[in-house]
């Protein structure tokens, strides 16, 4: 049996749906980080950090290297504005 192109298309619905639902999540613990780093005096930003994670994420994934970084500073970006 082969699967056509709707139920491909459906199955990236549903694999969207779950990448939003994690995004969701994730800017919500970085609202309680912000929180958290406003209390204590800590800078929003910290490039040790993130240029740790990028290269952790990009050993760790099968995709791109580049396309990892470039995602990754997209969600960053975001998740600074939400600390903010």
């Amino acid at each position: 049996m082969t699967i056509d192109l709707n139920e491909w298309r459906r199955e990236i619905d549903i694999i969207d749906g779950e990448i939003l639902s994690l995004l969701e999540r994730r800017f919500e613990v970085v609202k309680q980080i912000g929180i958290y780093k406003k209390e204590h005096g800590l800078p929003v930003v910290n490039k040790q950090r993130e240029e740790e994670l990028l290269k952790c994420l990009a050993e760790r994934s099968s995709l791109e290297p580049g396309f990892i970084l470039e995602l990754y500073r997209v969600i960053f970006n975001q998740s600074y504005n939400l600390e903010e």
